[in-house]
């Protein structure tokens, strides 16, 4: 047949179409005959089971209807590393001159911040700062009758105004914390100075008694001991024995040396003198000791001050930073009130161009309806008039032509022509 077209078959595929189309019982003896093949166990499959029908695809739940986006967590800070990352990303817009996030980042950490005990003032003098200079750089470019740039000016000065009394605050914090310790510091170290002993003795002239004092070292005792008592003139009193008892020889002087030949005669006169009695030493000062306080040991210890070294050391720290502090802090107030005078003297412009912008409102205000009436008036005349002349016309036979348009089709077909004839 002309029309089939020859299939080749794999080798395989036509061995099975072979085996297909012969009959069952010469494929039986095939292979039974064959003693070569063996028949291969035949594995039983399981039944295919039948799929269940295919669920209907659940329907998806209908998206929930966009609700307002929830406004982001406010990051406070608390320890003194996070206040010190707060002030330097202040630090950091402000340089970089991104005022409104500088401003808007100071007010929210002082809006958000309710406790300030836990908070150092000096970094909220700073959030003050910096947030009122930002809103006074924000405000500059603006015109001077705006009414956002007065508002940004007046809230600059309330925080300026605050940062002023945080540095007042401060300095009086700072004097009452730090200044009655110096002050304890010193009279600490004035107990281990010479004058207080451990035996508290008070020296009395005569018979006078002066009580024991607080104070270990005052300057009564500083004066007292200052004045250095009257040096006593030792007096000696003697008497010589009578002539008639003590009689001295005259030495034998030798001719050949003057100093020679004395006899021990007139050396002995000294030892036969009589002893001088001991005058009795009237006493003028009088020893008196007074016992001292018992202290407990508790309270011992706690009340032993530091070494004077270390006191004195620590002391001239603490003053040192006292100082500095102090001065840091007055010349944040020197600024403050530099930007203070600048911020109003731009109060005043402000103010000074709203009353002018007021001013000529109200001055539009009171011209405008006088020229309103007056170009009423002047419309309704016109009206009048026009009526009274075409009443006067119509009395006279005046009547009113009508559009005539055969003058304008006769000019557009001479138009027509020579543009045809052109």
């Amino acid at each position: 047949m002309a029309g089939l077209i020859p299939l080749m078959l794999a080798s395989g595929n036509r061995a099975s179409v072979v085996t297909q189309s012969q009959p069952p019982s010469r494929r039986q003896s095939t292979t039974t005959t064959s003693p070569t093949r063996t028949e291969a166990p035949r594995l039983k499959l399981p039944k295919r089971m039948s799929l269940p029908a295919a669920a209907a695809a659940p329907t998806p739940a209908p998206a929930p209807a966009p609700g307002p986006t929830p406004a982001p967590l406010t990051i406070l800070p608390y320890t003194r590393a996070e206040w010190k990352k707060a002030i330097s990303e202040v630090k950091r817009q402000y340089f970089s001159k991104r005022y409104r996030a500088c401003s808007a980042r100071c007010l929210e950490i002082l809006d958000a911040v309710r406790d300030t005990s836990h908070a150092d003032p000096v970094y909220l003098i700073y959030l003050n700062f910096y947030a009122a200079t930002s809103m006074e750089i924000c405000a500059r470019p603006l015109p001077s009758t705006a009414a956002l740039r007065t508002s940004l000016l007046q809230q600059a000065r309330t925080h300026f105004d605050r940062a002023a009394s945080l540095i007042s605050a401060a300095e009086d914090s700072v004097i009452r914390r730090f200044r009655p310790y110096s002050a304890t510091s010193s009279r600490g170290s004035s107990c281990h100075s010479p004058s207080g002993s451990i035996s508290s003795r008070a020296w009395t002239p005569d018979t006078r008694v002066s009580s024991p004092t607080d104070s270990v070292c005052s300057f009564e005792d500083l004066s007292s001991n200052c004045q250095s008592p009257a040096k006593r003139v030792k007096k000696v009193s003697f008497s010589l024995p009578k002539e008639e008892t003590f009689q001295i020889q005259e030495p034998i002087i030798r001719p050949d040396s003057p100093t020679l030949g004395f006899d021990d005669v007139y050396f002995q006169a000294g030892v036969m003198r009589q002893d001088l009695p001991d005058l009795p030493v009237a006493p003028k000062f009088h020893e008196i000791e007074f016992p001292l306080p018992t202290i407990p040991e508790a309270e011992t210890d706690s009340a032993l001050p530091p070494p004077p070294e270390e006191d004195s050391e620590h002391s001239f720290l603490v003053a040192r930073s006292v100082d500095r502090c102090c001065e840091h802090l007055s010349g944040l107030r020197a600024q403050l009130k530099r930007h203070s005078q600048s911020l109003e003297g731009l109060l005043a412009i402000s103010a000074s161009a709203q009353q002018q912008q007021q001013q000529q409102q109200q001055k539009q205000q009171k011209t405008k309806p006088a020229t309103s009436t007056k170009a009423s008036n002047a419309e309704t005349f016109r009206a009048l008039d026009r009526q009274a002349r075409i009443e006067r016309l119509r009395k006279c036979g005046w009547q009113r032509k009508r559009f005539d348009s055969s003058r304008y089709e006769e000019l557009c077909e001479t138009v027509m022509a020579e543009l045809n004839g052109a």
